[in-house]
């Protein structure tokens, strides 16, 4: 799995005793949120029954505390991206386990869904 071997390499940045994950890029910050978004469908799809949900827990919690490291400051992007992240986990993060998601068929539960509301910040 290419989002486990990728973590793994950005876990060993922060495992150093020079502590890089702190001055990474902007780039490893958006791949590592994606990541975690990926971390988030895998467990809510039908393929979840294929995955212990305490290693997808484990790596999830993992790189939640990536993004905190990587925040420089507080209330800044990625601690309040961590921060919805954590909350999107404790609201739906651990995902159906009977091999279905309900409502949904397996072959369209790992399809992104687009929705807007048609607003704008000014």
């Amino acid at each position: 799995m290419s989002l486990k071997a990728f973590l793994d390499i950005i876990f060993g940045l922060d495992d150093n005793a020079n502590g890089l994950l702190p001055h990474a890029t902007n780039y490893i910050l958006q791949m590592i949120i994606a990541a975690a978004f990926a971390l988030l469908k895998l467990s809510n799809s039908s393929f979840a029954i294929n995955v212990k949900l305490a290693h997808i827990r484990d790596l999830f919690t993992k790189t939640i505390r990536a993004i905190r490291a990587i925040s420089v400051a507080t209330n800044d992007l990625p601690s309040r991206l961590a921060e919805v992240l954590a909350q999107l986990w404790k609201s739906g993060g651990s995902g159906p386990r009977n091999g279905h998601v309900q409502g949904e068929s397996s072959k369209d539960t790992l399809q992104l869904k687009v929705r807007c509301r048609m607003s704008m910040s000014l």
